[in-house]
């Protein structure tokens, strides 16, 4: 009776291929997935680093990470990463007539 059990667990010498063919096809679909997936995404940062390179070589990289100037149209241009509360809460008159449109 036991091996009787036994036999019925046990999967055909066919079946057990077909098993294997699938899980090998499952591991390698998702292998060319996550493959594409991360070379797209080194794509996407090879360009912006290509287009942000130019940028940085009239702006140093400190400058631009730790500044809350933001004058795009001064001469020379100013930029800071930090200029988030430079749109809510201007330090300087010059900004706050910029931002509102009252420059000129």
């Amino acid at each position: 009776m036991m091996n009787s059990a036994k036999s019925s667990l046990m999967l055909s010498r066919s079946a057990n291929r077909n098993q294997r063919l699938a899980r090998w096809f499952g591991e390698g679909f998702l292998l060319v997935v996550t493959s594409l997936s991360m070379l797209a995404v080194l794509f996407i940062l090879i360009f912006i680093a290509r287009d942000a390179l130019p940028f940085f070589s009239w702006t140093h990289f400190k400058e631009f990470f730790v500044s809350t100037a933001w004058y795009p149209t001064q001469n020379p241009p100013s930029f800071g990463a930090l200029s988030g509360k430079l749109f809510t809460k201007p330090e300087q008159k010059q900004t706050e007539d910029y931002i509102t449109g009252r420059f000129g």
